[in-house]
């Protein structure tokens, strides 16, 4: 049987060298995700990206190829239990269920085994890693999933009736959801709530629990809220409030509608650089912009492997109103007549009222100050 290549025009492909510092596999995927961000000027949550890691004269490669997720799913469903390789690259299998070593596996563990004996401890497997693709419709209401795998599943299948989010709130064994424009057994079928209805459009509160691991790990940088920190300013995220303990650090934000996916991306991803683990979420959506409160922890981990934060963050278009009416903000004689030093870029109203005013400075930064 011929290979299934998926045709050139379907997919883009990158090359990327990565430092050697960045031996921990978390790292390496936060770095690959940053750099397709760039390169990738479609790149979002209808991406999928299938990563492999290769390590070759000393150095180390990523060789990421990214296709549509909708694309893909026409590939699969068209040829189901066929793997798929790329047709520029017809060694190259892409998008497989499974991982682990891969051809030339033996190169890679001659070339580390030449590194231990110079002295420098360096694990790299030679690993294809894929990006889930596929999730499930509805919740499997037998099954208690962690916390990653539950939002995911949630939300998704609130995405694909046409629903929407109006708050979502993650700590310890529960998640609750509050969801608009869908019905419960969308959802999770034999879970019991009150529904009610606004101009016929459904409205209720769904709470499920989670299962979760405190699983005990090292690190936690020192460095990690003030890196977090210039990350959300940086990003037009509003700080509201910080709690900072030796091992624990919560922080209340507020953030526009458009600014929520670089909010929770810059939050998961600070926390896997750092070490740090996200413990708990509240979010509050309203017409106006998301009010969050976002808590990390060191030593205890309480999801498995991947970020909630970042399956959230794929999935921040569902916290933005059905009707959102955009607002005209006149220009009145203050604005323009604001010192050349610093540009004013716009302004933000939270929920409550409160405006938040954003300038950028001669170096290129943005600053933000509550408006009077």
């Amino acid at each position: 049987m011929k290979k299934l290549l998926v045709a050139s025009g379907d997919y883009d492909f990158y090359t990327m060298k990565l430092p050697l510092s960045l031996i921990r596999r978390r790292k390496r995927a936060v770095f690959v995700r940053r750099e397709l961000e760039k390169r990738h000027p479609q790149f979002s949550e209808k991406c999928c990206a299938d990563t492999r890691f290769l390590f070759r004269r000393g150095k180390i490669l990523a060789e990421v190829a990214v296709m549509d997720t909708l694309r893909l799913a026409e590939y699969r469903k068209k040829y189901p239990g066929r793997h798929l390789f790329l047709e520029g690259k017809p060694d190259r299998a892409v998008f497989i269920r499974h991982k682990g070593w891969k051809k030339g596996g033996l190169m890679a563990t001659t070339a580390l085994a030449a590194l231990l004996l110079l002295g420098r401890h360096y694990l790299i497997p030679h690993e294809a890693e894929t990006e889930k693709v596929e999730v499930a419709e509805a919740v499997a209401d037998s099954m208690l999933l962690p916390p990653e795998s539950l939002l995911l599943s949630v939300l998704s299948a609130v995405g694909k009736k046409g629903g929407r989010i109006a708050s979502l709130a993650w700590q310890g064994g529960n998640c609750t959801f509050s969801v608009t424009g869908c019905h419960p057994e969308d959802i999770a079928s034999r879970t019991a709530c009150s529904v009610s209805y606004a101009n016929n459009e459904p409205r209720f509160e769904l709470k499920l629990p989670v299962s979760y691991t405190s699983a005990l790990l090292s690190g936690g940088d020192k460095n990690f809220l003030p890196q977090l920190r210039k990350g959300l300013l940086q990003n037009g995220v509003v700080i509201l409030r910080e709690e900072a303990g030796e091992n624990d650090v919560s922080l209340t934000l507020f953030c526009s509608q458009q600014n929520l996916t670089a909010a929770l991306k810059v939050c998961a991803e600070e926390a896997e650089v750092s070490h740090w683990h996200e413990r708990a979420l509240r979010l509050q959506s309203g017409e106006n912009g998301c009010d969050l409160k976002v808590s990390f922890s060191t030593g205890s981990r309480f999801y498995e492997n991947q970020s909630p934060f970042q399956v959230l963050a794929s999935y921040a278009w569902l916290f933005k109103p059905k009707v959102l009416k955009e607002k005209i903000i006149p220009r009145t004689v203050a604005a323009e007549s604001i010192s050349p030093r610093r540009d004013k870029v716009g302004e933000i109203k939270r929920i409550n009222g409160d405006v938040f005013a954003y300038y950028r400075m001669q170096d290129g930064s943005i600053v933000c100050e509550k408006a009077q």
